[in-house]
């Protein structure tokens, strides 16, 4: 059976405490799905750690063993995704981080449960966008809150590694909040640890490819960079190890509106060495705000924020999208309004043409009566 790994509708966690209803997404390491706390009768999301390719399903259907994974590495990994669990659960007061709610053992495996947030993940919401891209000042804007967010992680030693558009999710009123640290892993500052290759084409600086590389900070600030690059210009940026043999073009080339200034920060984000980018996330969220005071394409941001978050709110009270729903597509909502000075420039040049044709049909019409 193809979902024999899915835990089976209407399993109880937690002595009853949650009920699983739907698989929502799935990871390497781990299944997110919809669940209902039944105490207070709403809904949430529980992720359990399954490492695929190393983990099967007992006979009961529900616990866990091991299948080409010693117990050793196996209790290891658990034991650090129940840390980082423990860990992101500080975090719950911060407005750009998914809020943990519990953490537990069972079943041979860890689950923790998280606030279940709705909307439109922020690869969803570019594919209704003009070109699939937003302006600017919005884009700035929104990065610099992700990276405010990240920051007191990082310094917990937690990095994210699996930053991009769909970990991104807009809630109505247009706030970022970063999605799945399923892919997160604890680090230790400067060494060298064997990791698992967790890469996304695009997102992933070039040491994140090699499984005994130097992990920091700087892997996300990257990333970070290639979310900003992708608002800007409509494009995912090229894999970085093809970067090497062949230079990317900055923002400002693929979309002459973005200033030359905000793609100097956007490429200095996403420098191929790690020493020559952001030293971390308070660096990047600095320069953002810095260049939002002293740069005159940001005197907008005001208006053009409002009207992004007015669009948000629109668009949840139409429909809502689940952002764990990883494969969902959204169509594609814009559409391109016509400004009214337009129009009516329009209508003024097309009354001039008929006009000045009917003059020329009088005149020609006189000199014909005339000749006669």
């Amino acid at each position: 059976m193809p979902n024999d790994h899915i835990l089976p509708t209407g399993t109880h966690l937690k002595n009853g405490e949650y009920k699983i209803l739907a698989k929502l997404g799935q990871g390497g390491f781990g299944i997110t799905y919809r669940a209902e706390q039944t105490v207070l009768g709403r809904t949430v999301a529980v992720k359990e750690f399954y490492l695929d390719g190393r983990c099967v399903r007992s006979a009961d259907g529900i616990s866990i063993q091991l299948q080409s994974l010693s117990e050793g590495d196996f209790e290891s990994y658990k034991s650090r995704f129940y840390e980082e669990a423990k860990l992101l659960a500080r975090f719950g007061d911060l407005p750009g981080i998914v809020n943990v709610i519990d953490f537990f053992r069972e079943n041979n495996t860890v689950y923790y449960v998280m606030d279940f947030v709705q909307g439109p993940t922020l690869h969803q919401y570019l594919l209704g966008q003009p070109q699939e891209r937003m302006a600017p000042a919005e884009a700035a804007e929104l990065v610099r809150k992700v990276a405010v967010s990240l920051a007191p992680v990082h310094t917990h030693n937690v990095l994210h590694r699996d930053l991009k558009p769909a970990n991104i999710i807009l809630r109505p009123n247009g706030e970022p909040v970063v999605l799945d640290f399923g892919a997160a892993r604890a680090f230790i500052s400067d060494s060298t640890l064997a990791n698992s290759v967790i890469v996304t084409a695009g997102y992933a600086p070039p040491e994140q490819y090699n499984p005994s590389g130097k992990f920091g900070p700087t892997i996300d600030i990257y990333a970070l960079g290639a979310v900003l690059y992708r608002l800007l210009t409509g494009k995912t940026p090229p894999p970085s190890p093809g970067r090497i043999a062949e230079d990317m073009p900055s923002p400002h080339q693929l979309n002459p509106s973005v200033p030359p200034s905000l793609s100097v920060v956007v490429m200095k984000a996403m420098a191929q060495k790690a020493a020559e980018r952001f030293g971390t996330a308070e660096e990047l969220a600095k320069e953002l705000e810095a260049l939002a005071k002293d740069a005159g394409f940001f005197a907008s941001s005001h208006q053009s924020g409002q009207l992004f978050k007015n669009e948000m709110n629109a668009s949840s009270n139409e429909v809502t999208v689940d952002q764990y729903d990883i494969d969902r597509n959204s169509e594609p909502l814009a559409t391109d309004n016509v400004p009214q000075d337009i129009l009516w420039v329009n209508a003024i040049l097309v009354t001039a043409f008929l006009i000045v044709v009917s003059s020329i049909i009088a005149i020609v019409l006189l000199f014909t009566v005339s000749a006669s």
